[in-house]
This record gives C-alpha cells, structure tokens and sequence, in this order.
C-alpha cells in the first residue's frame, strides 16, 4: 500500500512538473506573470468539481507551505545522501576538504533557490515579509513566469 501511494504521488509530481514546465515556457514566450498561484486554482477547481464545503482562499497558503517545505525537504535529504555515496566512493585524505568546500558552495547556492521558490508559491497577501527579508529592490517578475 506505501509503495502504491508513493507511485501515485510520484505520477502526480511528474503531471505537476510537466504543467509547471509547459505553463512556465508559455508565460516566458508570452511574457505574462501568473495572477494565481497553483494551488490555489487546483484548490478552487476541486472545490468546485467535487463540491466540498471548503474556503481555497484560507487553505491554499496553508498547503502551498506544506508543499513547497516537503519539496525542499525532501530534495535537500536526496540531494546530500547522493552527495555522500559518491563522497564514500571517492574520498581520500586529500580530497575531503575540497568536497567539503565543494559541498558548503552548492548548498549556498540551493538554500536561496529554495527560499525563491517558496516565496513563488506564496499567494500575494504573505509575500511581503519574505519580500523585505530578501531586498525590497529586487525584481521577482522573471521568478514567476
């Protein structure tokens, strides 16, 4: 049953992803900038599809949160135990201080993507306090495209 529900959820990533691909080079040919962020009209779609009694405006930001966090989780834990086999396979008493350089710069490099990323999926009303964390003058129009 675990195995099944990960098959699906990997199924439903990959659909995910492809949209998010296809979406994002139309908006780049197009020059647009998505009004809505995903889950929010995947949300509104169900809800009205479905007919649940839920509010999307108050559970979208709620599970864009818990979304993007698993997402950075769980590539962030992948990424570094793939990062550690291949450490195994080629350490020596040399090469560790450069892998461990090697490794600090990649991982610097990953934690603003990830924060990007999560304030792409923010809806507007909750990006303001990441907005100021990260600079007032920086443009973000071509992160959400």
């Amino acid at each position: 049953l675990r195995g099944k529900c990960r098959n699906v959820l990997g199924w439903a990533f990959t659909v995910m992803c492809v949209y998010r691909i296809l979406i994002s080079s139309v908006n780049v040919a197009l020059s647009r900038v998505a009004k809505v962020d995903p889950a929010t009209r995947i949300l509104t779609l169900g809800v009205r599809h479905l007919g649940i009694p839920l509010d999307p405006m108050y559970w979208a930001p709620v599970l864009s949160i818990v979304f993007v966090s698993y997402l950075v989780f769980a590539n962030t834990r992948t990424f570094i135990s793939r990062i550690l086999v291949l450490f195994r396979q080629l350490a020596t008493s040399v090469s560790s201080d450069l892998f461990v350089l090697v490794l600090a710069e990649v991982m610097a490099v990953y934690f603003p993507a990830c924060v990007i990323l999560l304030r792409i999926w923010l809806p507007e009303a909750y990006r303001g306090e990441l907005s100021s964390v990260l600079g007032e003058d920086v443009d973000f129009s071509a992160f959400h495209r």
